[in-house]
């Protein structure tokens, strides 16, 4: 998540920490959050089309590692992906 933040930073050609507080100053998140809720929007979209896998859904979110994307979603969530994918099915 930070190399992300990061490489926006270094677009905005700002620090990394200036980057940050501009952003949060601008949008009321901070650049991570907001990195982190669209990761999981997309990952909500995935899940709730039934057509990839977990492993792929996690893949296709930015997440190396599935374990990771796991725990990230039922934090943000509070259900674990495949729970909140049934709720479609």
């Amino acid at each position: 998540d930070y190399n992300d933040v990061d490489e926006l930073a270094k677009t905005a050609l700002l620090s990394t920490s200036r980057f940050s507080v501009v952003y949060k100053d601008l949008f009321g998140v901070s650049p991570k959050k907001d990195i982190i809720n669209a990761r999981i929007s997309k990952a909500k979209y995935l899940l709730s089309t039934g057509s990839q896998s977990l492993a792929e859904i996690s893949e296709l979110c930015g997440y190396q590692n599935i374990y990771h994307f796991i725990r990230q979603f039922r934090t943000v969530t509070g259900v674990t992906p495949g729970k909140y994918a049934k709720n479609f099915f």
